[in-house]
């Protein structure tokens, strides 16, 4: 059977398509996505560079001149300081090529877990070897694996925060499935915290209440040390300046926003502070990069307008909104399963919202994607998860870059982004969808006209 022989050929195409990946930053498939020149690790070199100036009593936020390691191009790091401390020594002390190769194994390695994790729970053979293989398949993981960014942190988060909820709407009270829950969340939030915007919900659910509010408090603990310690915080401005920023959005996006100041990282953004103080500084920035993906960015370049910032922010009031409503289904299964599709549909809103979107950052897609696979033979969500995988395929498809490589000052931006924003749009529309069906479902329970699942 077809099935059974394309059950057997993935494991070889995706170890094949893992010797790309890990040579992908030797410039192997440069055509498909934009690369300034010399841009191996851009992402990468901060995160030793980091833990270096701390040794050193710098700031770790002091990328650009503090310790030289790596390069020569390099992006400044943002994520949580406990980041730094946890991970980065383990790729400090190596030669800077030979650190890449450990961090770029290391990034294989995340994005493998995803695909086992998934595929303990799929349905059949080829569902698992397909779990395995699109867990690393894609344009946006190519461009991972060359800018060395720490987003595979944030996929393996996302992932265990999914696939912990989806486990506990088969057995709400199984602590396996709550651990999962607790992993993923304090895993995102000490590095990007794009969980935020979930934990709401979270709070309202009996079901995952208590362990919210311990990741919660371990969250706020954790960040708290590496801000008032100051042998942590060795550039901190102070715990009264730093709320006087928080309290100040204006001044924080006008003087702390890192391409406003043309890389120039001042006094104020050495603080640990700003890993959470740039979410306010870039919140109404454009950037019309030719790496950019965003919504705004494309809806802009369409119509030659830049609409104002808060336009893009209606598809998170409307996730929020619906997430929100999730508490009132009376089923606790049913009530889990629709929190898992609101965490999907959530985690989509950073696409859609937040103007700053580069191509690697679509591996977000992969444990929606993966999901879809797992969900294949589930009855009424069959051609759900038909038109989501369709949606994560032509996300991890060639964006329309490579008609234009090698001349980006004549590339169509619109058309080129149209192959990541539009299929994403799709998708949060399919999770709304969901969360529709699964509202008017226990609506029709409590009517009595349909029995509780």
């Amino acid at each position: 059977m077809l099935s059974q022989w394309l059950a057997r050929l993935l494991p070889f195409v995706t170890g094949a398509w893992i010797a790309i990946l890990f040579l992908q930053p030797a410039g192997l498939l440069d055509f498909l996505f934009w690369k300034s020149s010399g841009a191996i690790g851009t992402d990468y070199w901060c995160i030793p560079r980091g833990f270096l100036n701390l040794l050193h009593g710098h700031s770790l936020y002091d990328t650009f001149n503090g310790a030289q390691f790596g390069g020569p191009i390099v992006t400044w790091y943002l994520g949580h300081p406990a980041f730094e401390l946890i991970v980065a020594p383990w790729y400090a002390f190596f030669s800077p090529a030979t650190s890449f190769s450990l961090w770029s194994l290391t990034s294989i390695a995340l994005l493998l877990c995803v695909g086992a994790i998934y595929a303990q729970r799929a349905p059949s053979r080829l569902a698992r070897s397909a779990c395995m293989f699109f867990c690393v398949f894609g344009v946006p993981a190519l461009c991972l694996l060359a800018s060395g960014n720490m987003h595979t942190w944030l996929v393996l988060a996302l992932a265990l925060v999914i696939v912990g909820l989806y486990d506990m709407s088969l057995a709400p009270d199984d602590r396996g499935s709550q651990r999962m829950l607790a992993a993923g969340l304090l895993l995102s939030l000490l590095s990007k915290p794009i969980v935020l915007f979930m934990l709401p919900m979270l709070l309202l659910l009996r079901s995952t209440r208590r362990i919210t509010l311990i990741v919660i408090a371990a969250y706020v603990a954790v960040s708290a040390v590496c801000v008032l310690v100051p042998s942590l915080n060795p550039e901190g401005i102070g715990l009264q300046r730093e709320i006087a920023l928080f309290l100040d959005p204006a001044y924080v996006r006008e003087h702390m926003n890192i391409y406003k100041n043309q890389f120039v990282v001042t006094a104020e953004m050495k603080d640990n502070a700003i890993h959470w103080l740039n979410l306010v500084a870039q919140s109404d920035f454009y950037w019309n990069h030719i790496q950019i993906f965003s919504l705004s960015a494309f809806v802009n370049d369409l119509t030659g307008i830049n609409l104002p910032a808060a336009v893009y922010k209606i598809p998170l009031l409307v996730a929020l909104l619906c997430s929100l409503a999730v508490v009132g289904i009376r089923n606790r299964a049913d009530q889990l399963l629709a929190a898992t599709w609101a965490v999907m549909l959530l985690s989509l809103t950073f696409f859609l919202c937040y103007n700053t979107v580069w191509e690697y950052q679509f591996t977000a897609i992969i444990p929606l994607l993966l999901f879809a696979i797992v969900r294949l033979d589930r009855g009424v969500d069959t051609r759900i998860a038909w038109a989501i995988l369709a949606c994560g395929v032509v996300v991890a498809m060639p964006s329309l870059y490579f008609l234009f490589a090698g001349k980006p000052e004549q590339a169509n931006l619109a058309w080129i982004r149209s192959t990541r924003v539009l299929p994403v749009f799709a998708l949060y529309c399919l999770m709304l969808w969901q969360l529709v069906r699964h509202y008017l479902r226990d609506i029709v329970v409590r009517e009595g006209r349909l029995p509780e699942a």
